[in-house]
């Protein structure tokens, strides 16, 4: 797919899985030698779709909401 090609010119990305149905693409990535923003602007000029970077949440546990950890 347009993606993997596009990614995998990239020095630092491990691997990249795309599913066309969600419109998901999920990019395993050594960030010591690419980051986040390469990878989406890659992305963005290499292909024709729109790209954005999803963060995950983190659900806390009771003891860092009770303690702000």
């Amino acid at each position: 797919s347009k993606v993997v090609n596009a990614v995998a010119s990239l020095d630092g990305v491990n691997s990249c899985d795309v599913n066309v149905e969600k419109g998901i693409a999920n990019i395993s990535f050594e960030d010591d030698i690419v980051t986040k923003e390469t990878i989406l602007k890659t992305l963005t000029d290499k292909t024709n779709f729109s790209c954005a970077i999803k963060e995950r949440k983190v659900k806390k546990g009771f003891f860092q909401r009770l303690f702000g950890w």
